[in-house]
């Protein structure tokens, strides 16, 4: 696969997790039911944070990688990765925006394959930047990840995005984002409201 110069590499369970805590959080305190999340707006924002530059001729892939218990996106419209997303593209100010879903297939876990997928983009010479939404809450996960992180070129641009509040272990060159951010947005939630 020919990769494009920014790359989203998304853990969907993770994201499933995060959407589906946030939205019970917000609903709750907000008293209100929230947007449902638009992918190409959810993809925008993340590529946005991951500072990826804007412009009409850039090209952006979401590379979705899921699991059977993770193909759909929760409180999204459309949220079918594989039958609705993947292999589509949309225009935004981060130029073109293409999606793909991607299952290991039983030959890794989904932690496994997410750091697989890494090195991979990572070692392609036409990849510039990297935004990794990934879990980082177990410390022997966040370690393996951030051991695939750290065998990264130091001349990618990488951010990492998970819903720690702190990135003091994150590896040397690597930038944190807050995914919770860019999910509150896409549902709906104004700055105000917090």
């Amino acid at each position: 696969m020919k990769f494009s110069p920014s790359v989203l590499l998304i853990d969907t369970a993770f994201l499933n997790r995060a959407i589906a805590d946030l939205n019970q959080l917000f609903s709750q305190k907000l008293q209100r039911d929230l947007d449902l999340i638009h992918p190409s707006l959810l993809l925008t924002y993340l590529a946005l944070d991951a500072k990826f530059p804007r412009g009409d001729n850039n090209s952006v892939q979401a590379l979705f990688l899921h699991d059977e218990m993770s193909a759909q996106l929760p409180h999204s419209s459309p949220c079918n990765l594989e039958c609705q997303l993947s292999d589509n593209a949309f225009r935004s100010v981060v130029g073109e925006v293409s999606i793909h879903a991607f299952q290991p297939e039983g030959m890794s876990s989904l932690d496994e394959f997410l750091h697989e997928s890494l090195r991979l983009v990572a070692a392609a010479e036409e990849v510039e930047r990297i935004g990794v939404v990934a879990d980082t809450l177990d410390p022997a996960e966040a370690q393996a990840l951030y051991a695939a992180l750290s065998a990264c070129p130091a001349e990618k641009e990488i951010t990492l995005f998970d819903m720690s509040p702190s990135a003091e272990a994150l590896p040397a060159g690597i930038r944190h984002a807050i995914l919770g951010y860019p999910v509150m947005k896409a549902l709906g939630i104004r700055g105000d409201e917090v």
